[in-house]
């Protein structure tokens, strides 16, 4: 099993007088995020993690969600949140091959694997894009909420 650290409003949370962790699909989930509001190229050593959204939810008005344009939007959205997930799922992967060599078996659990992507779905609620991400992970199915300002 894997964990990382608690963040909780951009802060490292605390669990009484440790710092919080996460693991499961909370993991997953926070992994995600992190990755979308990461500007895209921000970690040198790793210039494919990160997202063309971070700017677009900081900023909306003078990037493609500022547009009227839903559908344009709903597409580069989809897009980009497809190739996160994709980057994701090779880490994983690669991870578990390195593993398996370095322990004698993988470390990832089942709740913490993204399998797949299921659905990427949007709704146009007054000046929100809402976006609902569904992933398969392990046995179950993990929903990822991202409300995007339009």
């Amino acid at each position: 099993m894997s964990f990382s650290l608690e963040l909780k409003n951009g802060d490292l949370g605390l669990s009484g007088t440790s710092l919080g962790t996460v693991v499961n699909a909370a993991k997953l989930q926070q992994d995600l995020v992190c990755a979308i509001l990461t500007p895209l190229g921000f970690e040198e050593l790793h210039p494919e993690f990160g997202s063309i959204l971070e700017e677009d939810l900081i900023n909306p008005t003078t990037t493609i969600l500022g547009t009227r344009d839903f559908n344009h939007a709903a597409a580069i959205v989809r897009s980009e949140l497809l190739r996160i997930c994709q980057n994701y799922q090779a880490q994983q992967i690669a991870r578990n091959e390195n593993d398996a060599i370095k322990f004698g078996k993988p470390t990832l659990t089942p709740e913490e694997i993204l399998l797949r992507v299921v659905s990427v779905n949007f709704v146009a609620a007054e000046d929100h894009l809402l976006c609902k991400l569904t992933l398969e992970i392990g046995n179950d199915t993990l929903e990822v909420n991202i409300p995007v300002s339009q």
